[in-house]
């Protein structure tokens, strides 16, 4: 049984092409995102010190992109390499590493 479930869950591993396209689509039919990003510019807007923004788990670079331009260097960490290759895409400034 065991087996079989992992057999049936392997295409979304977080580490599959399959599993950015689900994340995709969820996004696609979320606001979530968009949110989150305005209150998270808000909330950086604040802060006394831009010079190093890193992003844990930066997921496609989205959010990673919006914040980014708002600090003087930037670290992206993704071990999801779908989504590590669309981070690169999105921000080509930071720095992309695969694990802390």
């Amino acid at each position: 049984m065991a087996a079989e479930m992992d057999e049936l869950l392997e295409p979304y591993a977080h580490d599959q092409p399959e599993y950015a396209r689900a994340f995709a689509t969820f996004l696609a039919h979320t606001d979530q995102k968009v949110k989150a990003i305005a209150w998270l510019t808000a909330l950086v807007n604040g802060l006394r010190s831009h010079h190093l923004f890193v992003d844990a788990g930066a997921g496609d670079g989205s959010t990673t992109a919006a914040l980014a331009k708002l600090f003087e260097r930037t670290i992206a960490i993704e071990p999801n390499r779908v989504l590590r290759a669309e981070l690169a895409r999105r921000c080509p400034e930071a720095e992309i590493v695969e694990t802390p």
